[in-house]
């Protein structure tokens, strides 16, 4: 690139210093250099604005523009100012790659923008790019112009931001002649492009993205063979298939499925291109034909609706289906099955537009991935979700491109090149996920059929907790997952349709998302909990047992040991307490005791459960009777019951119960305290239960050498120490333990939930809590 040197470093920087629109600059920094407006290099300031440069003396003769735009002169800015030799030569840089270039400019309020805009053609194509119809006349824009990362030679962002985000503009190849088409995304799939992907992720990733073919087939497992054209049982030997995730939409029923009437039609060949299919299945099915896939998977054709068994097993083995195809071709974008895969058969519609100015060629950009896929519907679905979730291998199709990801790659592969934002890691990872958050984000979702809830996480479930879950919680986060609560009031009940169960003390109960408490929080079982049979075996099928995940005594585990031990020695344990426990002792003797009998927290818990001595006939006499309700769930805990209720301020209720007043700790959003209070005056024969869940332990920030406020909250020894988190720290935290308790209707001898809260464990027991049974439904 070439430049003309005129004047001296005086008169230029008497130029730089005369000129209103130099101040224009905001912050400008190359290589390791950074400077704001105040204390610029006035020779750049002169370079980029003020200099003759030969290069870009004619890039904007025949353009019109305004004043603004001619001193800023962005052609030079990017060919001379970005590319060129001077920076290098001002910096002594010899090799500047990686270096970090980018100048922020202020572009003017808007009002003064759309006025220029009228004469100016640079202002016009970035007038016209910004989402300003929302934003005020005074509001400032700014723009960063900078190399794009992972570029070719030429390649460079122009950002205009104001105080909302407004657009953004990237110019492509600045030599002489421009490549238009390297502009454009291609209407059609790049073919070439995906298999050069999928080829070098079948060589360079290992099993995390390649998992293998499928060993264990569910019962009925059908494929369509894209060659033939028709519905197949599987081969018997693992084959290599490609699935399908798309959103059904309101054309499900126009168009053939599987059925037990349809399937010797479907398995006859070439029925599949000879009769018509939703678009997103045909396309899929050409899709394969391309990548050379023979098998496909599309739930629709290869599950056979109506028959249950056959049906519920496919579903709870989709796990497996999804983590072992080849590829998932996902159909991004699409509101319904009649959408089609954008670029395989149809021409893309998004076109983007493309400007020219000062020597550039510029289009705008596309949005990004992230916000592709948080908007589209097809993440939004409950059904889809378990289907990204398993799939080692993503082909995703939109209207921008096609995007690829797998586990391999630490962002995901696109075709257009300009696609805003690259987000760091992938988009899914299943592994990724606590129970917590998966049923956060899958409740977050919504599906056709408000009764498939249970069905659309139970691949999930099944993946990773095997058979070992009901009602949508895992036998291991029970404790945890009994509390869960709605993250909004406007949750309603799920309306329980023929064949459906959802009893209220699941969070399937409810429509809406549903969250648990976080995963640090770690309440022990308070009682004796079991899952009846469903058969007509007299034996429970479960009982819940702990899981704590504490292998050895560490310093977490001893509190929650004491608090096991304070609550045992309280009554509130069925289990016969240990002799050795009945005395009043030090923190650090009844540590040196809990370490010295059991082997860790979980077989503490389930000696002061009592769970090897238990008298099922005598505690639950409605299941030895054998007179349970579907979706019954059976507990022997501490209760109390509740006479009247008396809202306070600040989340605080008192309820008045046979033994005296509870102060409990409320949720304004789990439960209908309003309307709890209003029936006990006008239903006086009503009948609500208060029943301990859990038990946990709260860490209470303390100053050094301060005493602890609210002294009944706390636990003391027999030296009259307070109970710390680290017993060997004097001036570690304080601990308090607490009860989460659930408020149940009780009714013709079933009880139903009404809300959660907790309570501190002083305060439970002082109301006397009785240990009975209960069957939630």
């Amino acid at each position: 690139m070439g430049e003309n040197v005129d004047g001296t470093e005086p008169d230029r920087h008497a130029v730089v210093e005369s000129c209103s629109f130099c101040s224009c600059i905001v912050s400008y920094q190359f290589y390791e250099c950074y400077w704001h407006e105040s204390d610029l290099d006035k020779e750049i300031q002169h370079f980029f604005f003020h200099q003759q440069c030969t290069d870009c003396a004619d890039l904007s003769k025949k353009e019109s523009l305004c004043e603004f735009c001619e001193h800023l002169r962005l052609g030079h800015l990017v060919r001379c100012g970005m590319y060129g030799d001077w920076l290098k030569r001002r910096f002594n840089i010899d090799d500047p790659e990686g270096a970090s270039w980018g100048i922020t400019v202020s572009f003017g309020k808007l009002q003064d923008i759309r006025q220029r805009a009228e004469h100016c053609e640079s202002c016009c194509i970035i007038l016209q790019t910004m989402k300003s119809e929302h934003c005020k006349l005074d509001d400032s824009f700014y723009f960063r112009l900078h190399p794009l990362d992972r570029s070719d030679e030429f390649d460079f962002y122009i950002d205009c931001k104001g105080d909302r985000l407004a657009g953004v503009l990237r110019s492509l190849n600045l030599a002489e002649r421009f490549d238009l088409q390297r502009l454009q995304p291609p209407l059609r799939v790049d073919w070439l492009q995906v298999r050069a992907w999928l080829e070098g992720c079948n060589k360079e990733h290992g099993a995390e993205c390649n998992p293998g073919s499928l060993q264990s087939a569910p019962p009925g497992f059908r494929l369509i063979d894209t060659e033939k054209g028709f519905v197949v049982v599987a081969p018997p030997h693992p084959c290599t298939y490609a699935a399908l995730s798309y959103v059904w939409g309101v054309t499900a029923d126009s168009y053939v499925r599987a059925t037990k009437s349809t399937m010797e039609e479907l398995e006859t060949e070439g029925y599949l291109f000879n009769h018509p299919l939703p678009a997103t299945i045909q396309d899929a099915i050409c899709a394969c034909s391309h990548l050379k896939i023979r098998y496909l998977w599309v739930d629709r054709l290869c599950i056979v609706q109506d028959d249950e068994a056959t049906k519920d097993a496919q579903i709870n083995a989709m796990g497996a289906i999804y983590r072992h195809s080849s590829l998932t071709l996902v159909d991004l974008e699409g509101l319904d099955m009649n959408h089609g895969l954008p670029g395989v058969t149809e021409d893309r519609y998004t076109v983007p537009t493309i400007y020219q100015t000062q020597g550039m060629c510029l289009r705008t950009v596309q949005t990004s991935y992230d916000n592709l896929v948080r908007r589209s519907k097809w993440c939004s679905r409950g059904w889809t979700f378990q289907e990204a979730m398993f799939s080692p291998k993503m082909l995703l199709f939109t209207n921008t491109g096609v995007f690829y990801e797998c586990p391999g790659y630490d962002e995901a592969f696109q075709e257009d090149r300009f696609v805003l934002e690259r987000r760091e890691g992938r988009r899914f990872c299943f592994s990724a996920f606590d129970y917590g958050d998966l049923l956060s984000e899958f409740t977050g979702r919504t599906l056709t059929f408000d009764s498939d809830i249970l069905k659309a996480i139970s691949g999930i479930l099944h993946w990773r907790y095997g058979s070992e879950h009901y009602f949508g919680i895992p036998f291991c986060e029970f404790p945890r997952g009994m509390l869960w609560y709605p993250s909004s009031e406007r949750n309603v009940a799920r309306t329980q349709e023929a064949g459906s169960m959802f009893p209220s003390w699941s969070w399937s109960s409810v429509i809406g998302k549903v969250q648990l408490p976080y995963l640090w929080y770690h309440p022990i079982l308070s009682g004796v909990w079991v899952i009846p049979s469903t058969g007509i075996e007299k034996a429970p099928v479960h009982i819940i047992r702990p899981h704590t995940e504490r292998r050895e005594w560490d310093e977490a585990a001893i509190i929650r040991g004491l608090e096991v031990v304070l609550a045992w020695k309280k009554g509130c344990f069925l289990g016969r307490l240990p002799p050795m426990l009945n005395v009043n002792t030090t923190w650090r003797q009844y540590s040196d005791m809990i370490r010295s009998k059991w082997a860790s927290l979980d077989h503490l818990i389930e000696e002061a459960l009592g769970l090897n001595e238990i008298d099922f006939d005598r505690m639950f006499p409605s299941f030895a009777q054998g007179t349970l309700h579907p979706g019954s769930l059976l507990t022997h805990t501490q209760s109390v019951r509740v006479q009247g209720i008396e809202l306070l301020e600040k989340e605080k209720a008192e309820l008045h119960t046979t033994s005296g007043n509870l102060a409990i700790e409320r949720d304004f959003i789990d439960m209908n305290w309003e309307w709890l209070s209003d029936n006990f005056s006008k239903n006086p024969d009503l009948c609500f239960d208060v029943l301990a869940l859990s038990f946990m332990d709260e860490q209470n920030y303390s100053f050094i050498g301060s005493a602890p406020q609210n002294m009944q909250k706390y636990w003391y020894d027999s030296d009259g120490d307070t109970l710390r988190w680290d017993l060997h720290d004097p001036k570690s935290d304080f601990v308090t333990f607490k009860a989460n308790v659930m408020v149940v209707e009780t009714k013709d001898g079933v009880s139903r939930r009404i809300g959660i809260a907790k309570c501190y464990l002083q305060a439970w027991v002082s109301v006397s809590p009785e240990i009975r049974s209960f069957i939630l439904v």
